[in-house]
């Protein structure tokens, strides 16, 4: 498949269904809005000295198996459907679950994250 862009993209060549889950977490994005420079639009620049940072935990066969499910549900939805947000929301606890968070830590990312404002990608 042909992806053509008109400015910088980066890439991470995997099907690993456990990471995407990890990047696209709300731990994810909290993490990544810690350490990453921002850019217009609210973007950040997701380039090897910061991604290279994002801790990658050990999971059970039993956690990675469901993460993946719900991965591969929200997938085949295409981010539409009635299930979306409540996958999503299961999602995000057993990514709590694998990085072993408490509930204040919990708390702090669910505070953060709902207080930022969509990306916006310009055209």
């Amino acid at each position: 498949e042909m992806c053509i862009r008109d400015s910088k993209c980066f890439f991470i060549t995997t099907t690993d269904l456990y990471l995407l889950a990890l990047l696209n977490s709300r731990t994810g994005w909290f993490f990544l809005g810690q350490i990453a420079s921002k850019l217009q639009g609210g973007a950040y620049a997701m380039q090897s000295p910061y991604v290279s940072q994002f801790p990658i935990p050990t999971s059970t066969p039993a956690q990675r198996k469901a993460i993946e499910s719900l991965v591969h549900r929200l997938l085949d939805a295409g981010g539409q459907g009635p299930e979306v947000a409540a996958w999503e929301t299961e999602l995000n606890r057993l990514v709590y679950e694998v990085y072993g968070l408490t509930e204040q830590e919990i708390w702090l990312i669910e505070e953060t994250e709902a207080k930022k404002p969509p990306i916006v990608e310009e055209e």
